[in-house]
């Protein structure tokens, strides 16, 4: 009996220890479980990890091999600009103060007192030509119209005194009168002997001789010049009437002497050439420098359309397909890579190396400048100087 107990107390420590065990391993295998989900998850959450980083070195591989055989260009950057468009012709150099001085008699040329080059005032004594005939007749007509004076006025107190005759008092009164007129007559020719400047210049130049046989109209003395006002006169085509006006902007270029001179019209004509279909414009300035001198040949720029905010870009840039469609090659931006985009666009007025663009372009856009030959639309490219754009 005692052995049975003991052999029951040992079973019943035997289960004991057999359900401990079984308690502790069923524990542990819950333990290592959730230790396996939550190593699962980690590992899950690396292998997404990985799979961003493979895809990011990817689209960074591709990308390095497309740029690595894509074609090189430059770069032009569109901005907006006050865009003046001028217009360019032929012009002379005129002045009003440019002329030829004739004697208003004929005679010798007796004496000059000027020289070559000399600037004289308006109303100096320049040049006379021989006048001593007529200085001569004018004394002794003087004489004659003294007694011809007295004769009268004796005849005068008489007919007032109602002696004599009427006749006689009327052919002294005429003859007197006449005389008279004769030395106006003789005075104005001898004035007409002596040549005045008539403005203020200089006596550009002396073309006849002292003691040479003058004639009004035929043999010019002098040239006599002023050139510290001038003007600039061009015959313009009649189509640009309605673009030219009187406060239109020129530039006056003088190829002689390098210079470029800013100014103004200052008349435009109104009548038109028939036989060439053209008006005239003039352009005064000042001439301060006497830089300028008269049928020198100029250059002049009228300005016929100005835009405050114009798309400018370079003439080389612009391309034509078959229809005759303007375009240009914009440079877009995508995932670290530039791209081309074929724009068409609509042309306006031509500057030197430039045009303007109405439509088709914005301000601080880009487009290709160099390197247009072996583009095309949608076409991955490198650009010089990339790093610079944002």
């Amino acid at each position: 009996m005692k052995n049975i107990f003991k052999f029951l107390i040992f079973s019943a420590f035997l289960i004991s220890c057999e359900n401990f065990s079984n308690n502790s391993q069923n524990k542990k295998i819950t333990e290592s479980v959730d230790l396996l989900k939550q190593k699962k998850e980690e590992k899950l959450i690396q292998i997404e990890k990985l799979k961003n980083d493979i895809e990011i070195i990817n689209s960074e591989l591709d990308s390095s091999l497309n740029n690595e055989n894509a074609p090189i260009v430059s770069k032009f950057d569109v901005k907006s600009s006050i865009f003046e468009h001028y217009l360019e012709f032929q012009g002379s150099v005129k002045t009003n103060k440019n002329i030829l001085v004739y004697p208003e008699s004929p005679g010798i040329l007796k004496n000059i007192y000027v020289k070559k080059g000399e600037y004289v005032k308006k109303g100096k004594l320049i040049a006379e030509l021989d006048n001593e005939i007529l200085i001569s007749q004018l004394e002794q007509l003087k004489i004659q119209t003294n007694l011809l004076n007295k004769i009268f006025e004796r005849k005068k107190r008489l007919w007032d005194k109602k002696i004599g005759s009427e006749i006689e008092f009327l052919e002294s009164k005429t003859k007197f009168l006449t005389s008279k007129e004769k030395i106006k007559e003789l005075k104005a020719l001898i004035k007409k002997t002596k040549l005045y400047a008539q403005f203020s210049g200089k006596i550009d130049d002396i073309i006849t001789k002292i003691g040479s046989n003058v004639s009004p109209g035929i043999t010019p003395i002098f040239r006599l010049i002023n050139i510290n006002k001038v003007y600039i006169e061009s015959e313009i085509p009649e189509k640009h009437i309605s673009s030219i006006n009187e406060k239109s902007k020129v530039r006056i270029y003088v190829p002689t002497i390098d210079k470029l001179i800013d100014s103004k019209v200052s008349q435009v004509g109104n009548f038109i050439n028939p036989a060439n279909r053209s008006f005239k414009i003039e352009v005064k300035f000042e001439n301060t420098d006497k830089i300028l001198k008269p049928n020198m040949t100029v250059k002049i720029l009228v300005n016929d359309y100005t835009n405050k905010n114009a798309i400018l870009i370079p003439i080389k840039n612009v391309l034509e397909n078959s229809k005759g469609d303007s375009y240009v090659f914009k440079i877009i931006k995508s995932n670290n890579l530039f791209k081309t985009k074929k724009e068409f666009i609509t042309l306006g007025k031509v500057t030197e190396n430039l045009v303007e663009v109405t439509s088709g372009l914005s301000d601080n856009e880009l487009i290709i400048e160099d390197g247009l030959r072996f583009i095309k639309d949608d076409q991955i490219i490198n650009i010089i100087d990339s790093s610079k754009i944002e």
